[in-house]
Formats: C-alpha cells, sequence, structure tokens
C-alpha cells in the first residue's frame, strides 16, 4: 500500500541521514542547531528528520528553527502561522526574524539584492542561552 511504500521511503531516508551524520561528525553531543526554514519541503524535512531523530538518539542537542520575512517574501500572516504551527507540533522552537534584501538607487535605477550584516549574533538575536552553533 502507499502507506507501506511512504513508511519504508523514510526509513531508508533517516538511515541514510543517520549514517551521513555520523560519517561526516555533523552533529556533536550538546549542539544548538539553527535551521531556516521556508515552508518548503526541503526544510521541513530537515526539521522533522533532526527532531525526531533528537528524541531517539542518546546524542542530545538541540534543534530551533528561524523563518526570515523578506520584503520579497510573498507569505501572508496566515502562512506564516501555519508553518509555525507545522514547526512546533515536531517540538521544535519557532523564531520570525526580518531582513530587507533589496535596495532600489534611484539615480542609476538598479536594485541589490542580498542580506547585509547577517551573522549568529546580530541576526537571530537569540537569547543568550540559546547560542546557536550550527546554521543548516
Amino acid at each position: 500500500t502507499k502507506k507501506d511504500i511512504k513508511k519504508y521511503v523514510e526509513k531508508l531516508f533517516r538511515r541514510e541521514v543517520g549514517r551521513a551524520i555520523n560519517a561526516y561528525g555533523m552533529i556533536d553531543p550538546g549542539d544548538k542547531i539553527c535551521i531556516g526554514v521556508s515552508g518548503g519541503e526541503d526544510s521541513l524535512t530537515v526539521v522533522h528528520l533532526l527532531s525526531s531523530r533528537m528524541l531517539r538518539e542518546a546524542l542530545r542537542y538541540c534543534v530551533i528553527a528561524v523563518y526570515v520575512k523578506t520584503d520579497l517574501s510573498p507569505d501572508t500572516l496566515e502562512d506564516i502561522d501555519r508553518l509555525k504551527k507545522l514547526v512546533q507540533s515536531y517540538g521544535v522552537k519557532f523564531y520570525k526574524r526580518k531582513a530587507s534584501v533589496v535596495k532600489s538607487n534611484k539615480k542609476r535605477n538598479w536594485i541589490v539584492f542580498g542580506v547585509r550584516g547577517i551573522n549568529e549574533k546580530n541576526f537571530l538575536r537569540l537569547p543568550k542561552k540559546k547560542n546557536v552553533i550550527k546554521l543548516l
């Protein structure tokens, strides 16, 4: 059945992710991992896998999710609220941050793309207890 196939594929995927994490030493005990979430399948899959792995493994680490609302983002408050509820359903704390990525220069009629000054300290502005060690 489709449900059995889904469970089988998820099991294989989890196993391969676990092998990669172990082989490359990607997660250490006590790590605090920040996952940038967009609401897409990729970022939500990472949240799901790492949060469920965190619950099953003896290796203790912390996972948080950050959504960046930009001036180009089409997401509505309802979209972000749905994303927040989904992320929190995995037992992961959700943070929303704003960043301007477009700067217009009227004299030259051009647009510059890029998030300026982004780093763990000034971008996330998380409580000191939540110092992020790894960003995904």
